[in-house]
């Protein structure tokens, strides 16, 4: 028989910082769903900001992912679990009380593989300053992709999911259909 590689369902949440205009720097705009009309809508409502400064909330976000029911993966072992995230500058630690240690357990006891995409802009210090996305996708067996134009994340994206580890097995049955 062939593969069977389930129906993917998709989600979008965006962070900005702590202290600043913001008073809720992490959204969860969409909760996983197989809607992909609805995840496109709540994409369509995020605007590129600017935080108080170069480090954002991210180690909070990829925590509340990780962490927080309404987020609505799949029951565990029933799917795989991947968080794409993207940005332009590494991320406060702590993050509302979140260590990058903390983001990390949290990230691999929930089975999540991270795809980090560094963005490049003048703006940004970088997304894997510190280390923070080098870790964060090691300790997931995710993957960092390299530094990425503006106008470039869709195939960064892409290039990160084609660049997954994976695992093949296979599974026989010698189950007598008659018996």
């Amino acid at each position: 028989g062939t593969p069977s590689v389930g129906s993917p369902h998709f989600g979008a949440a965006n962070y900005t910082d702590f202290g600043c205009s913001d008073p809720f720097p992490f959204h969860l705009d969409q909760a996983l769903t197989a809607t992909v009309s609805d995840v496109q809508t709540a994409i369509d409502t995020w605007a590129a900001g600017n935080g108080c400064d170069d480090p954002e909330a991210q180690i909070n976000a990829l925590f509340e992912l990780a962490t927080n029911p309404a987020v609505a993966f799949r029951a565990p072992g029933t799917s795989t679990r991947i968080i794409v995230w993207f940005g332009d500058s590494n991320g406060h630690d702590p993050s509302n009380g979140h260590s990058l240690g903390d983001a990390i357990t949290a990230l691999t006891t929930a089975g999540i593989r991270v795809i980090a995409v560094p963005v490049s802009t003048p703006a940004g210090n970088g997304l894997d300053t510190g280390g923070q996305a080098s870790a964060i996708t090691s300790a997931t067996g995710g993957v960092l992709v390299g530094s990425t134009d503006p106008d470039d994340v869709s195939d960064a994206i892409l290039t990160g999911l084609q660049n997954l580890p994976v695992t093949v097995s296979h599974t026989e049955s010698c189950d007598n259909p008659d018996g």
